[in-house]
């Protein structure tokens, strides 16, 4: 099965996005899934509906339809009612077109179409990309976080939360409460997060959700909320490699590294360099969706892992922090733990 080129793609998040949408379109449009072409209309249908695809695929999926030859929607490909639903990507094309055009609009032109009874919402998703979403203003943080879900096509919800921006510590929406009043005079922007991380990821049911997390543990690594070893370090961003660009081909520059967000920059040392380029020989083979699994898996063993941290001082007025998870309550110092309070037990 073929797709539009991994090699034309930026980031992981696109490729895995138009992969995981292929497999389940494809199923619904295409009779035999082993003839499967970038021109298909699953496809194209997609790229130009989903609020998650970056404006410059449009235009270059829009490019390629464009200089198609007139002879393809003729061949055997394409059944009659498939032939049909490619007619119908010409309006969607022309319809993408014009929202190309007049996407630089600004946010307050945006609240005006919005209209008095809804406000507009700037979203920040796990990738670092943004989204806007309106919404009624009597609306509850839970029917934001719904909305959110919905764009992004996310099932499984209750692992995830909405934080307020622009804020050095981590407040969450409360999900019960208004938006007007939790905001009351400030813009209405949040960050998407996910707010529990299960224990075993590898026990999600949706790709998507794991994909998800596996964007939030590499938050929290490039942001300082989890700590590792500069041997863990080495081998996360083996695997991120692994997922973004496939088997090895040549060394990755330190540079390379630093655009791909693999490690933190006080992690890159070339000794560690070394042993990534290392490890990442021995993942050849192995696909994106297994790549992102083991990088999962190696993730969740650390002590750190979806833990939300809480600046606290103890009795002798020692900066400290309280980090809760799953597996419990640990006191840290220097990021380090030193004490654990309460371990959970699940039956």
């Amino acid at each position: 099965m073929s797709t539009i080129s991994n090699t034309s793609l930026k980031s992981l998040e696109e490729r895995v996005y138009l992969e995981k949408a292929t497999q389940r379109l494809i199923l619904l449009l295409q009779p035999d899934p082993t003839v499967f072409y970038t021109h298909n209309p699953a496809i194209l249908l997609w790229s130009f509906s989903s609020s998650r695809i970056p404006d410059y695929i449009r235009t270059e999926v829009i490019s390629w339809l464009l200089t198609l030859p007139e002879s393809l929607h003729s061949t055997q490909i394409w059944e009659e009612e498939t032939a049909q639903r490619a007619d119908d990507i010409g309006n969607i094309m022309r319809e993408s077109l014009r929202r190309l055009a007049g996407s630089g609009s600004t946010s307050e032109e945006g609240m005006a179409r919005a209209g008095n009874d809804t406000k507009r919402v700037r979203v920040q998703l796990l990738d670092g990309e943004y989204i806007s979403v309106d919404v009624d203003r009597k609306a509850r943080g839970s029917d934001l976080l719904d909305r959110i879900c919905d764009d992004l096509d996310i099932v499984e919800r209750d692992y995830f939360g909405v934080i307020r921006a622009n804020h050095t510590d981590r407040i969450w929406l409360d999900m019960e409460r208004t938006l007007s009043k939790t905001f009351r005079n400030e813009p209405w922007e949040v960050r998407f997060v996910v707010k529990f991380y299960p224990p075993e990821p590898s026990e999600l049911r949706d790709d998507n959700t794991r994909y998800q997390l596996g964007l939030a543990v590499r938050n929290d690594i490039m942001e300082g909320r989890l700590t590792c070893s500069y041997i863990t370090h080495a081998l996360l961003a083996s695997y991120i490699l692994q997922c973004e660009l496939g088997d090895r081909e040549a060394r990755v520059s330190a540079a390379q590294l630093c655009a791909h967000r693999a490690l933190p920059q006080h992690a890159l040392t070339s000794d560690v360099e070394d042993k990534i380029d290392e490890l990442y020989r021995k993942h050849k083979g192995q696909t994106p969706a297994e790549a992102e699994l083991n990088y999962l898996e190696n993730a969740k063993k650390l002590s750190l892992y979806g833990a939300e941290l809480h600046r606290a001082k103890d009795s002798e007025d020692v900066d400290i922090a309280l980090a809760v998870c799953w597996r419990g309550i640990a006191v840290l110092r220097d990021m380090y733990a030193h004490h654990h309070q309460l371990t959970i037990h699940h039956h």
